[in-house]
């Protein structure tokens, strides 16, 4: 599941344990030709500082021993010390420039690395008309030409954004990667890749930390998920923690190499996990799955047919019986002819982050972001720009729900090319859209006992559910992340209850403000009542605007669920106006709502429509604010 780093660097591991054939090295030293294979032996073992140490003897001793300059190069190349490696390459052309061609198409990688960009464009230009090309070596010179151009024209962001990692209990000698967070910021899970040094095997784990006191506390690994000898990894943990989506390859009954699952949680204990299955999952290789923040979309990589490169990112929507729909490819502003992988898309459900080493970029896989239009298509994608994105490999990232600061994956700091975690304050350009989140608790309004009950979250303006999500069953806790700028309606149902309906304006609220609330719900009984904040109707008028039909969907799908149910639908009214018009006009508007649902299929003998005008106040009729919540529709229990 980790990232395969690009061909050059593979050919670059390749010689370091061999030698150039092309080449015979006359006069060569006994002493410089022990040093060169003890550095041979040591490579053998990944012994790289005594690989060093001896090959430096060897140039020390024989200056001109271009063998030993050469493999010096590409073990600096191996271990991410590209300044190093440039000046070892340069070494190498200067004692001889027809050694090998090869030496030019490196140079002019470790130039790039190390900002040299006009020389980076000599020295491609030197390996470009020296000899034959191989088709899939156009492909990378293509590539570098295109990172060497947009280096050249990048423009530098302002101000500190260097990473900073994170500390010993997230990044240890082993590989960390795939960082992902909670909306409210308190766990963090990622995958670490254990290493056997005697065998070199390795296996993948997920692991998560809590916020405690200003820092991550010790990581703990899934046990109840992870296996040996199946690598368990590249996963994303929702917005309020209860559903974890991770990739498990060669597992036994699988429908390819690497396949999703999801699994729950269930109180505190997480529960079996479930492959998504075929719609999902294919013969090819399905991996690093990001599930959207209103549950309703997964975003996933995939090598099956139908894409455009190596990998390429899909979505699958969420279907009413509960599936996945067919996956779509997110199309040429995301996905290149190289890899596109380890998708995140923001709460904001606007922006997505990825990364690619298919686009113009610095080199290896840089992060990219893409934004979505007004007509949902996404824009081309951006790179995110240096200091985040180098020569060396930058893995997916994780943007906080605040859009302040980002955590992703690096290896530029390693000798042995191991990940580790950092994260960064973003810049303004890469921001995302400002959301809030609603962490809530759904009771019994009788026992006060904590309910599993379904919340959806809508916006009414465009009638799109923007959240579809279940309490914790142990506790009836839920949390929900939701863009500024709209309004919503709050909807909390368990069979067996009356509805709860609430509304939210998110027009003028606070960026990463936080609502805290309890919902309490009452079971379906004989002349009980609710409100339903959601039915809106024109000025001074009965016509029902079409915002409210989110709202009377849900009280057709109760009164469908509940076949013997008879309500009365009331009209309520402030003290504006005379008490004949209130008490018509709330009348009117009570047999509006009663037609819509005979409209929808209920029996006319299930519903009644009363009026009552601005008799029955829920607060003083004092000020706008209490005006307005007694201009309400309310349903009550008349027979069950």
């Amino acid at each position: 599941m980790k990232h395969l780093k690009p061909y050059y660097l593979i050919l670059v591991i390749a010689v370091l344990f061999g030698i150039n054939p092309a080449w015979a090295q006359g006069n060569l030293s006994k002493k410089a030709q022990k040093y060169f294979d003890e550095a041979a032996e040591h490579l053998n073992w990944d012994r790289f500082n005594e690989a060093e140490a001896a090959l430096k003897k060897a140039v020390d001793d024989q200056p001109d021993y271009i063998q030993a300059w050469e493999k010096l190069g590409y073990l600096y190349i191996k271990t991410r010390r590209y300044e190093q490696a440039y000046q070892a390459l340069r070494t190498v052309s200067t004692l001889s420039s027809v050694y090998s061609k090869e030496v030019y198409y490196h140079l002019a990688n470790m130039a790039l690395a190390t900002l040299r960009i006009d020389s980076a464009g000599l020295f491609l230009e030197h390996y470009k008309n020296v000899g034959a090309i191989n088709d899939k070596r156009k492909q990378e010179v293509a590539q570098l030409e295109s990172n060497i151009l947009f280096v050249k024209n990048a423009p530098k962001h302002v101000g500190q954004l260097n990473p900073l990692p994170l500390d010993s209990n997230i990044n240890t000698p082993d590989n960390e990667y795939y960082p992902s967070l909670t909306a409210d910021n308190e766990y963090l899970y990622f995958t670490r890749q254990h290493r056997n040094a005697q065998t070199k095997m390795s296996n993948e784990d997920i692991y998560y930390s809590k916020f405690i006191e200003g820092h991550w506390g010790t990581a703990l690994g899934l046990s109840s998920i992870n296996t040996v000898p199946f690598n368990e990894g590249a996963h994303s943990i929702s917005a309020d923690g209860r559903s974890l989506y991770f990739t498990q390859c060669e597992m036994p009954g699988g429908f390819g190499s690497c396949d999703i699952f999801r699994v729950k949680k269930e109180g505190n204990t997480w529960g079996k996990p479930q492959n998504l299955g075929a719609v999902i999952n294919t013969s090819a290789k399905e991996t690093q799955p990001c599930i959207s923040a209103d549950g309703l979309k997964l975003y996933f990589v995939s090598s099956r047919s139908g894409g455009m490169g190596q990998l390429d990112i899909w979505v699958s929507l969420l279907q009413p019986d509960g599936s996945w729909g067919t996956p779509q490819n997110l199309g040429p502003h995301i996905n290149s002819t190289g890899i596109d992988e380890r998708p995140f898309i923001h709460p904001d459900g606007q922006t997505m982050y990825f990364a690619s080493d298919g686009r113009p970029g610095y080199g290896d896989a840089d992060i990219f972001y893409s934004r979505m239009s007004e007509q949902g298509q996404w824009q081309k994608a951006e790179n995110i720009g240096a200091p985040i994105n180098t020569f060396s490999y930058e893995g997916g990232i994780f943007v906080t729900r605040d859009g302040s600061s980002a955590y992703f994956a690096t290896d530029r700091y390693s000798k042995g090319g191991d990940l580790d975690i950092y994260s960064f304050p973003m810049p303004e350009s890469a921001k995302p859209r400002l959301v809030t989140y609603v962490k809530g608790k759904v009771v019994d309004n009788n026992r006060q006992q904590p309910l599993n009950a379904d919340i959806e979250v809508i916006d009414l303006e465009s009638q799109h559910i923007i959240a579809r999500v279940s309490t914790n069953k142990a506790d009836g806790i839920f949390l929900i992340t939701m863009p500024l700028g709209h309004n919503y309606a709050f909807i909390a149902r368990k069979k067996g209850y009356l509805l709860k309906s609430l509304n939210y304006s998110l027009q003028n609220a606070q960026a990463d403000s936080t609502y805290e609330l309890v919902i309490a719900l009452d079971s379906l009984k004989k002349d009980l009542s609710v409100v339903l904040n959601n039915i809106f109707f024109e000025v001074n008028s009965f016509q029902l605007k079409d915002a409210s039909k989110t709202e009377l969907g849900y009280v057709t799908q109760l009164l469908n669920e509940n076949p013997t149910l008879q309500i009365e639908v009331s009209g309520h009214t402030d003290n504006t106006g005379t008490e004949a018009y209130n008490q018509q006009l709330s009348q009117q508007r009570a047999e509006s709502v009663v037609a819509y649902l005979v409209k929808a299929g209920i029996d006319i003998k299930r519903l009644k429509a009363k009026g009552y005008g601005s008799s029955q106040p829920v607060a003083p009729n004092d000020s706008e604010v209490n005006k307005a919540r007694n201009r309400r529709t309310e349903f009550k229990v008349i027979a069950q």
